[in-house]
């Protein structure tokens, strides 16, 4: 079996509540890692049928969030009001 497919799961019975413990295991290397892997196979050049298999979709949704948990966004710089503006002094 090749060492891309490692972590993906290909069972017909999945389980997401079981997979997120996994990830929640995961450090980020090997977060990423799977999610690498899973978003390789959702693209439609990878799939066999042009259609990707449900349960990858699924278990990508669930490493992007996971991912965004634990690295979130810093919140966007908003510039000040105009009727501010001639108040700010900038040094």
């Amino acid at each position: 079996m090749d060492n891309a497919f490692k972590g993906v799961s290909l069972h017909s019975r999945f389980n997401v509540e079981e997979y997120r413990l996994r990830l929640e295991k995961m450090n980020d290397t090997e977060l990423r890692k799977e999610g690498r892997t899973l978003a390789d196979l959702c693209r439609p050049q990878k799939s066999p049928h042009l259609q990707p298999n449900q349960q990858w979709i699924i278990q990508l949704e669930e490493c992007r969030s996971l991912w965004r948990k634990r690295h979130p966004h810093p919140r966007p710089f908003k510039p000040a009001p105009d009727y501010l503006a001639d108040r700010i002094i900038f040094r």
